[in-house]
């Protein structure tokens, strides 16, 4: 491992547009978050943005934690 990761990034995300809300087992689920998240979350490869922040910061910054979400979901 190079020296300059430390070998953690706590993130906490919040509605993101993914296929995962097509996966629920709950009867209904999948299409009351489906709706929710379709309506407010941001695409994956937000997500996918922040993480490559995360991993390619300068040697000399340590990212040890990162919370996001859209601007229009409530905290």
């Amino acid at each position: 491992m190079p020296d300059n990761i430390t070998g953690k990034v706590i993130v906490i995300s919040g509605a993101i547009r993914a296929a995962l809300t097509d996966h629920a087992a709950e009867a209904g689920l999948a299409q009351y978050t489906g709706d929710i998240v379709g309506g407010i979350g941001v695409p994956a490869s937000t997500m996918a943005g922040t993480a490559a922040f995360a991993i390619s910061r300068p040697d000399d910054v340590e990212v040890s934690e990162i919370l996001f979400h859209p601007t229009v979901q409530p905290v």
